[in-house]
């Protein structure tokens, strides 16, 4: 038979480089995708460790057997294996007895920040204390 060709089976190389690309195009979605739940992943376990460290704060002052006055205070806390900044403010009302207590809780920079703790906290409790003792 003079001018028949067999037709080989497969795939041309086109068609292959054309699939490569779709594969290198999902799997770059795949890993930003993974990216972002593990940076989620980091900034919610701080937030929960600062606020279980503001709640901790919270109960100290509770049971503290002085008057609750006015007050602000900054302390060091270590939780987790990390160092943690707390910044504690008392304030006055207008009823006798009833305190407002806001606890900031910051996870300690690794450098110098010139940044209030307020404004680099990861956690805020806001909260009022009565005490009649």
């Amino acid at each position: 038979m003079k001018g028949s060709r067999s037709l080989a089976g497969g795939f041309t190389l086109v068609e292959i480089l054309v699939a490569l690309a779709i594969l290198a195009v999902i799997a770059a979605a795949v890993l930003a995708a993974s990216q972002q739940v593990s940076s989620n992943l980091i900034h919610l376990q701080e937030r929960s460790f600062a606020m279980w460290i503001a709640e901790n704060r919270l109960v100290e002052m509770r049971i503290a057997t002085g008057p609750l006055v006015s007050s602000r205070e900054v302390r060091e806390v270590e939780f987790a294996n990390q160092r943690w900044d707390t910044l504690s403010v008392v304030e006055n009302t207008q009823r006798p007895g009833l305190r407002g207590v806001t606890i900031w809780v910051a996870a300690e920079p690794d450098g110098f920040s010139s940044l209030p703790l307020e404004q680099r906290s990861s956690a805020r409790l806001a909260t009022y204390l009565y005490w009649e003792r």
